[in-house]
Protein backbone atom coordinates (compact mmCIF):
# COMPACT_ATOMS: atom_id res chain seq x y z
CA UNK A 1 0.00 0.00 0.00
CA UNK A 2 2.93 2.34 0.58
CA UNK A 3 4.05 2.01 -3.08
CA UNK A 4 0.54 2.50 -4.45
CA UNK A 5 0.02 5.60 -2.37
CA UNK A 6 2.75 7.42 -4.31
CA UNK A 7 0.65 7.06 -7.47
CA UNK A 8 -2.92 7.18 -6.22
CA UNK A 9 -2.71 9.22 -3.00
CA UNK A 10 -4.14 8.25 0.38
CA UNK A 11 -7.34 6.18 0.56
CA UNK A 12 -10.67 7.93 0.91
CA UNK A 13 -11.37 7.19 4.56
CA UNK A 14 -14.73 8.93 4.52
CA UNK A 15 -15.90 6.81 1.59
CA UNK A 16 -14.73 3.60 3.25
CA UNK A 17 -16.55 4.61 6.43
CA UNK A 18 -19.76 5.41 4.55
CA UNK A 19 -19.63 1.98 2.91
CA UNK A 20 -18.95 0.34 6.27
CA UNK A 21 -15.85 -1.23 4.78
CA UNK A 22 -14.30 -2.40 8.04
CA UNK A 23 -11.79 -4.73 6.37
CA UNK A 24 -10.27 -1.99 4.19
CA UNK A 25 -10.07 0.41 7.14
CA UNK A 26 -8.29 -2.25 9.18
CA UNK A 27 -5.80 -2.69 6.32
CA UNK A 28 -5.20 1.07 6.27
CA UNK A 29 -4.73 1.13 10.05
CA UNK A 30 -2.32 -1.79 9.92
CA UNK A 31 -0.22 -1.11 6.83
CA UNK A 32 -0.52 2.45 5.58
CA UNK A 33 2.67 4.48 5.92
CA UNK A 34 1.34 7.92 6.84
CA UNK A 35 0.43 8.29 10.51
CA UNK A 36 -2.38 10.80 9.97
CA UNK A 37 -4.08 8.36 7.61
CA UNK A 38 -3.80 5.52 10.13
CA UNK A 39 -5.26 7.85 12.75
CA UNK A 40 -8.21 8.69 10.50
CA UNK A 41 -8.79 4.98 9.89
CA UNK A 42 -8.84 4.30 13.63
CA UNK A 43 -11.37 7.07 14.18
CA UNK A 44 -13.56 5.79 11.35
CA UNK A 45 -13.53 2.30 12.84
CA UNK A 46 -14.77 3.79 16.09
CA UNK A 47 -17.72 5.38 14.34
CA UNK A 48 -18.55 2.10 12.61
CA UNK A 49 -18.21 0.16 15.87
CA UNK A 50 -17.44 -3.23 14.32
CA UNK A 51 -15.97 -5.73 16.80
CA UNK A 52 -13.69 -7.12 14.06
CA UNK A 53 -11.55 -4.04 14.56
CA UNK A 54 -10.74 -4.80 18.21
CA UNK A 55 -7.56 -6.85 17.72
CA UNK A 56 -6.01 -4.50 15.12
CA UNK A 57 -6.86 -1.53 17.32
CA UNK A 58 -5.18 -3.18 20.32
CA UNK A 59 -2.10 -3.70 18.16
CA UNK A 60 -2.29 0.00 17.24
CA UNK A 61 -1.87 0.93 20.91
CA UNK A 62 1.84 0.35 20.22
CA UNK A 63 1.90 2.29 16.95
CA UNK A 64 4.98 4.47 16.40
CA UNK A 65 2.68 7.51 16.22
CA UNK A 66 1.29 8.80 19.53
CA UNK A 67 -1.68 10.24 17.63
CA UNK A 68 -2.54 6.79 16.31
CA UNK A 69 -2.17 5.30 19.79
CA UNK A 70 -4.59 7.86 21.21
CA UNK A 71 -7.09 7.37 18.39
CA UNK A 72 -6.96 3.59 18.83
CA UNK A 73 -7.52 3.90 22.59
CA UNK A 74 -10.51 6.21 22.14
CA UNK A 75 -11.97 3.93 19.47
CA UNK A 76 -11.69 0.85 21.68
CA UNK A 77 -13.54 2.79 24.37
CA UNK A 78 -16.36 3.50 21.90
CA UNK A 79 -16.59 -0.15 20.82
CA UNK A 80 -17.08 -1.02 24.48
CA UNK A 81 -17.97 -4.44 25.87
CA UNK A 82 -16.79 -6.57 22.90
CA UNK A 83 -13.29 -5.17 23.47
CA UNK A 84 -13.02 -6.02 27.18
CA UNK A 85 -11.83 -9.63 27.09
CA UNK A 86 -9.31 -9.07 24.27
CA UNK A 87 -8.01 -6.01 26.15
CA UNK A 88 -7.58 -8.00 29.36
CA UNK A 89 -5.70 -10.67 27.41
CA UNK A 90 -3.54 -7.91 25.91
CA UNK A 91 -2.44 -6.74 29.36
CA UNK A 92 0.21 -9.47 29.23
CA UNK A 93 1.47 -8.51 25.78
CA UNK A 94 1.20 -4.80 25.03
CA UNK A 95 1.27 -1.36 26.65
CA UNK A 96 -0.48 -2.02 29.96
CA UNK A 97 -1.05 1.63 30.78
CA UNK A 98 -3.03 2.44 27.67
CA UNK A 99 -4.97 -0.82 27.92
CA UNK A 100 -5.85 -0.05 31.56
CA UNK A 101 -7.03 3.42 30.55
CA UNK A 102 -9.31 1.97 27.87
CA UNK A 103 -10.76 -0.57 30.31
CA UNK A 104 -11.62 2.28 32.65
CA UNK A 105 -13.34 4.19 29.85
CA UNK A 106 -15.42 1.13 28.96
CA UNK A 107 -16.34 0.62 32.62
CA UNK A 108 -17.06 -3.11 32.51
CA UNK A 109 -16.83 -4.86 35.90
CA UNK A 110 -15.24 -7.90 34.22
CA UNK A 111 -11.99 -5.92 34.18
CA UNK A 112 -11.84 -5.27 37.94
CA UNK A 113 -9.58 -8.15 38.99
CA UNK A 114 -7.04 -7.67 36.17
CA UNK A 115 -6.89 -3.96 37.01
CA UNK A 116 -6.42 -4.68 40.73
CA UNK A 117 -3.41 -6.81 39.76
CA UNK A 118 -1.87 -3.70 38.15
CA UNK A 119 -1.96 -1.66 41.38
CA UNK A 120 1.62 -2.78 42.06
CA UNK A 121 2.90 -2.12 38.52
CA UNK A 122 5.33 0.81 38.75
CA UNK A 123 6.28 0.95 35.08
CA UNK A 124 5.71 4.29 33.41
CA UNK A 125 3.54 5.54 30.56
CA UNK A 126 4.14 8.83 28.76
CA UNK A 127 1.16 10.89 27.61
CA UNK A 128 2.84 13.65 25.65
CA UNK A 129 4.92 15.49 28.25
CA UNK A 130 3.04 13.91 31.17
CA UNK A 131 4.25 10.68 32.79
CA UNK A 132 2.11 8.32 34.86
CA UNK A 133 2.71 4.93 36.39
CA UNK A 134 0.62 1.97 35.29
CA UNK A 135 -0.59 1.53 38.88
CA UNK A 136 -1.96 5.09 38.88
CA UNK A 137 -3.82 4.54 35.61
CA UNK A 138 -5.24 1.28 37.01
CA UNK A 139 -6.46 3.05 40.15
CA UNK A 140 -8.16 5.72 38.05
CA UNK A 141 -9.78 3.02 35.92
CA UNK A 142 -11.10 1.21 38.99
CA UNK A 143 -12.66 4.45 40.19
CA UNK A 144 -14.46 4.85 36.86
CA UNK A 145 -15.78 1.29 37.02
CA UNK A 146 -16.99 1.81 40.60
CA UNK A 147 -17.02 -1.82 41.75
CA UNK A 148 -16.71 -2.40 45.52
CA UNK A 149 -14.31 -5.32 44.97
CA UNK A 150 -11.64 -2.69 44.40
CA UNK A 151 -12.12 -0.94 47.77
CA UNK A 152 -9.74 -2.99 49.90
CA UNK A 153 -6.91 -3.06 47.32
CA UNK A 154 -7.30 0.70 46.83
CA UNK A 155 -7.20 1.30 50.59
CA UNK A 156 -4.01 -0.74 50.76
CA UNK A 157 -2.57 1.28 47.89
CA UNK A 158 -3.51 4.57 49.59
CA UNK A 159 -1.68 3.54 52.74
CA UNK A 160 1.13 1.48 51.27
CA UNK A 161 2.35 3.96 48.67
CA UNK A 162 2.98 6.54 51.38
CA UNK A 163 5.39 4.29 53.26
CA UNK A 164 7.28 1.97 51.03
CA UNK A 165 9.74 4.35 49.41
CA UNK A 166 10.27 7.17 51.85
CA UNK A 167 13.61 8.86 51.41
CA UNK A 168 14.12 7.61 47.85
CA UNK A 169 14.76 9.78 44.83
CA UNK A 170 12.30 12.47 43.75
CA UNK A 171 11.00 10.59 40.69
CA UNK A 172 9.80 7.69 42.81
CA UNK A 173 8.30 10.01 45.39
CA UNK A 174 6.34 11.68 42.58
CA UNK A 175 5.06 8.30 41.37
CA UNK A 176 3.96 7.43 44.91
CA UNK A 177 2.11 10.75 45.26
CA UNK A 178 0.31 10.14 41.98
CA UNK A 179 -0.74 6.72 43.19
CA UNK A 180 -2.03 7.93 46.56
CA UNK A 181 -4.02 10.73 44.89
CA UNK A 182 -5.52 8.33 42.34
CA UNK A 183 -6.40 5.77 45.05
CA UNK A 184 -8.14 8.44 47.15
CA UNK A 185 -10.14 9.75 44.20
CA UNK A 186 -11.12 6.22 43.16
CA UNK A 187 -12.36 5.44 46.67
CA UNK A 188 -14.49 8.58 46.57
CA UNK A 189 -16.03 7.58 43.25
CA UNK A 190 -16.83 4.08 44.52
CA UNK A 191 -18.38 5.63 47.65
CA UNK A 192 -18.01 2.75 50.10
CA UNK A 193 -18.05 3.82 53.76
CA UNK A 194 -15.31 1.40 54.77
CA UNK A 195 -12.86 3.78 53.06
CA UNK A 196 -13.66 6.66 55.43
CA UNK A 197 -10.96 5.97 58.05
CA UNK A 198 -8.09 5.53 55.52
CA UNK A 199 -9.23 8.71 53.78
CA UNK A 200 -9.30 10.60 57.07
CA UNK A 201 -5.73 9.45 57.68
CA UNK A 202 -4.82 10.72 54.20
CA UNK A 203 -5.90 14.24 55.21
CA UNK A 204 -2.50 14.40 56.91
CA UNK A 205 -0.55 13.31 53.85
CA UNK A 206 2.61 15.26 53.05
CA UNK A 207 1.28 16.06 49.57
CA UNK A 208 -1.37 18.75 49.16
CA UNK A 209 -2.68 16.90 46.09
CA UNK A 210 -3.33 13.78 48.15
CA UNK A 211 -4.95 15.82 50.95
CA UNK A 212 -7.18 17.53 48.38
CA UNK A 213 -8.18 14.17 46.88
CA UNK A 214 -8.93 12.72 50.33
CA UNK A 215 -11.12 15.70 51.25
CA UNK A 216 -12.96 15.47 47.92
CA UNK A 217 -13.48 11.72 48.39
CA UNK A 218 -14.87 12.17 51.90
CA UNK A 219 -17.37 14.65 50.49
CA UNK A 220 -18.47 12.08 47.93
CA UNK A 221 -18.98 9.40 50.60
CA UNK A 222 -20.86 11.81 52.92
CA UNK A 223 -20.05 10.13 56.23
CA UNK A 224 -20.40 12.13 59.45
CA UNK A 225 -17.14 10.73 60.85
CA UNK A 226 -15.26 13.03 58.49
CA UNK A 227 -16.65 16.32 59.82
CA UNK A 228 -14.15 17.11 62.57
CA UNK A 229 -11.08 15.94 60.61
CA UNK A 230 -12.18 18.14 57.71
CA UNK A 231 -12.64 21.11 60.03
CA UNK A 232 -9.07 20.70 61.19
CA UNK A 233 -7.86 21.29 57.64
CA UNK A 234 -8.32 25.04 58.15
CA UNK A 235 -4.55 25.47 58.48
CA UNK A 236 -3.83 23.93 55.07
CA UNK A 237 -3.30 25.71 51.76
CA UNK A 238 -6.20 27.34 49.94
CA UNK A 239 -6.90 24.52 47.50
CA UNK A 240 -7.20 21.94 50.25
CA UNK A 241 -9.36 24.23 52.37
CA UNK A 242 -11.71 24.76 49.41
CA UNK A 243 -12.05 20.99 48.94
CA UNK A 244 -12.69 20.47 52.65
CA UNK A 245 -15.37 23.17 52.73
CA UNK A 246 -17.14 21.62 49.75
CA UNK A 247 -16.96 18.19 51.42
CA UNK A 248 -18.35 19.62 54.67
CA UNK A 249 -21.22 21.22 52.79
CA UNK A 250 -22.18 17.89 51.23
CA UNK A 251 -21.93 16.00 54.53
CA UNK A 252 -23.88 18.60 56.52
CA UNK A 253 -26.61 18.69 53.87
CA UNK A 254 -27.03 14.91 53.74
CA UNK A 255 -26.68 13.93 57.42
CA UNK A 256 -27.61 15.25 60.86
CA UNK A 257 -24.31 16.14 62.54
CA UNK A 258 -23.64 17.76 65.91
CA UNK A 259 -20.79 20.28 65.75
CA UNK A 260 -19.33 21.41 69.06
CA UNK A 261 -17.82 24.72 70.09
CA UNK A 262 -14.37 23.06 70.18
CA UNK A 263 -14.20 23.46 66.42
CA UNK A 264 -15.10 27.15 66.33
CA UNK A 265 -11.47 28.25 65.92
CA UNK A 266 -11.06 25.91 62.92
CA UNK A 267 -14.26 27.01 61.24
CA UNK A 268 -13.24 30.68 61.53
CA UNK A 269 -10.41 30.05 59.07
CA UNK A 270 -12.64 28.42 56.45
CA UNK A 271 -14.33 30.13 53.56
CA UNK A 272 -17.77 29.97 55.14
CA UNK A 273 -19.56 31.47 52.15
CA UNK A 274 -19.04 28.17 50.36
CA UNK A 275 -21.26 26.52 52.98
CA UNK A 276 -24.24 28.66 51.90
CA UNK A 277 -24.81 30.08 55.36
CA UNK A 278 -25.91 33.69 55.70
CA UNK A 279 -22.82 34.83 57.59
CA UNK A 280 -19.85 33.57 59.55
CA UNK A 281 -21.29 35.23 62.64
CA UNK A 282 -24.55 33.26 62.41
CA UNK A 283 -22.66 30.01 61.90
CA UNK A 284 -20.32 30.78 64.78
CA UNK A 285 -23.24 31.58 67.07
CA UNK A 286 -24.74 28.22 66.31
CA UNK A 287 -21.47 26.46 67.02
CA UNK A 288 -21.02 28.25 70.35
CA UNK A 289 -24.10 26.58 71.78
CA UNK A 290 -23.75 23.32 69.87
CA UNK A 291 -26.19 22.69 67.04
CA UNK A 292 -27.41 19.92 64.77
CA UNK A 293 -27.52 20.54 61.02
CA UNK A 294 -29.74 18.55 58.73
CA UNK A 295 -30.71 19.00 55.12
CA UNK A 296 -34.43 19.13 55.94
CA UNK A 297 -34.52 21.33 59.03
CA UNK A 298 -31.46 23.55 58.79
CA UNK A 299 -29.85 24.64 62.08
CA UNK A 300 -31.60 23.40 65.18
CA UNK A 301 -30.07 25.42 68.03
Amino acid sequence: MGICSRFFGPPNIKKLETKGDCRSLINVLTYYKLGWVRKAAAEALGRIGDARAVEPLIAALKDESKLVQEAAAETLGKIGAPAVKPLVAALRLTGRGRVAWVLGEIGDAWAVEPLVALLTDESEVRWGSYVQSVQTIAAEALGKIGDTRAVEPLMAALKGASMHRRGKEFRWQQIDRQMRRAAAEALGKIGDAQAVEPLIAALNDESEHVRWAAAWALGKIEDARAVEPLLRLSRSDHDVVAASVHALQKILESTAVTVTSENLHAVAALNLTMLNFTSARDFGAGLSSGCTWSERDGPDV
